[in-house]
């Protein structure tokens, strides 16, 4: 058990124990009384509010880790807590009716000033640290996540002045970096194949929820429309030449909002309809790598009683992953349900996700955290599936992607305050060496890959 659980579970106790002292102290002491609850009061409020927060925001996980807030929340509603407990302990012993009136002020004031502070002190902050690009940095990190890389070339998203993003194609042999995109669209999701010959991504049409996803002939740039829809589309991975399995959820519509919440795993031929290979229904189906008949993703889990995935911790701080992995049947064109709930793989300590896999399964990398400790800054883990043996590659800059195999390379990007860096580790020889690096300043000037589209 963590050491955060272990204070959690011994909370109740201190709380009691703060009561007992209030109680037997308020006639003969009332001042260390009080003292004794107030504190009480802040402690309990320090531990709920966020605890509170981070379950009942479990189920978005993505979106709240995507805009920073788990780093700055955990502070932030710890002390916003604190002050609340401790305000609302005093109000309710104040001895004097304008006092009780002061302090409800004061404790009102906080509750809705914190959340204020939550949104705004990390945008000050980041400003202030970031030579004044607190949404470009933010749009990059958000983005960075997405890469893809083979022997011969490597591709990942940037953020566009216009809202959207755009594709970066970097030939290896030559440093050549060139610019996939086009106004009015965003493309994403880049996947390139094992042989490197071709190239997956997604483009949307701007306000629009129109989806294509597009297979590309590196050599030429001669593209096709694989799938038209209205629907999701995520982590296309092409499993053979034109079969490609991907994540996909129709937009769903919920009291309060919509959402793509209803994830299942497919398959389509380019020139055919799609195959759905499951029936999950998931919020959350991501990070798709498929070597012969396993299929390896990420999953934030689910509250669902008949979902085959697991309840998230219910202790924020637990030891946690978000890897699973799946059987499927590819002459019958099924994923297999398992029987029982799924397993978490890669338990290793801390938060593990982004799953990436080499071309046999033999070799798995993952972002990795430890927990409990304030810190989410994702370092890079790789594990030999058959010896068990870890490498851990550290995080330097602000961010690194998920991790792409390409032979006997594992190569990954690395978000900085002001270029993109990539590199690569040799598995046989340990080795990291540099591979691409360009300054932010100079992506406007990459040259425009002109693609030539045709129906699939």
């Amino acid at each position: 058990m963590s050491q955060a659980a272990q204070f959690y579970s011994s909370l109740p106790f201190l709380l009691a124990l703060t009561v007992l002292i209030y109680f037997g102290l308020r006639r003969i002491a009332p001042i260390a009384a009080r003292i004794s609850l107030s504190l009480g009061g802040a402690l309990a409020g320090s531990f709920f509010a966020p605890a509170l927060l981070l379950v009942l925001i479990q189920p978005f996980r993505n979106g709240w880790n995507l805009f920073g807030l788990y780093f700055w929340g955990a502070p932030i509603l710890f002390v916003g807590g604190g002050i609340a407990g401790l305000l609302a302990v005093l109000w309710w012993t104040a001895p004097s009716t304008l006092g009780r009136r002061k302090l409800k002020i004061a404790l009102f004031s906080t509750v809705l000033m914190t959340p204020v502070v939550l949104f705004v002190l990390p945008r000050i902050v980041m400003f202030a640290t970031n030579n004044g690009r607190p949404d470009d940095l933010h749009a990059r990190s958000i983005a960075i996540y997405e890469f893809t890389a083979s022997p011969q070339s490597l591709a990942f998203p940037i953020p566009t002045q216009d809202g959207g993003r755009a594709l970066v194609f970097v030939d290896r042999a030559t440093r050549q970096a060139r610019l996939i995109g086009e106004n009015g669209f965003s493309y994403g999701v880049p996947r390139l194949s094992w042989d490197g010959e071709r190239l997956l991504f997604v483009r949307q049409k701007k306000e629009s929820r129109h989806r294509e996803l597009i297979s590309c002939f590196v050599q030429t740039w001669q593209c096709r429309f694989v799938i038209q829809t209205d629907n999701d589309v995520v982590s296309p991975v092409e499993i053979e030449k034109d079969v490609i399995v991907y994540s996909s959820s129709p937009l769903v519509t919920l009291p309060d909002r919509q959402r793509y919440s209803r994830h299942d795993f497919y398959l389509v031929k380019v020139g055919s309809d799609p195959i759905q290979l499951s029936d999950f229904g998931e919020i959350a189906l991501y990070s798709i790598n498929v070597s012969g008949d396993r299929i390896l993703f990420g999953s934030s889990g689910s509250f669902l009683e008949k979902s085959v995935f697991p309840k998230p911790p219910s202790v924020p701080f637990d030891l946690k992953s978000e890897i699973f992995e799946l059987r499927w049947d590819r002459e019958a064109l099924r994923v297999l349900t398992p029987t029982e709930k799924l397993k978490p793989q890669f338990l290793v300590g801390g938060y593990s996700t982004h799953p990436s896999a080499s071309e046999d399964g033999e070799k798995v990398a993952f972002l990795n955290t430890e927990l409990g400790k304030g810190n989410y800054r994702f370092n890079l883990m790789v594990v030999d599936t058959a010896s068990g043996l870890k490498k851990l590659i550290k995080l330097e800059g602000k961010d690194f992607s998920a991790a792409a195999f390409a032979g006997e390379q594992m190569l990954f990007n690395e978000l900085l305050n002001d270029r993109y860096r990539v590199r690569a580790w040799n598995r046989p020889s340990d080795a990291i060496e540099e591979v691409f690096e360009i300054d932010f300043s100079k992506l406007r000037e990459l040259e425009h890959i002109s693609l030539t589209l045709t129906a699939k």
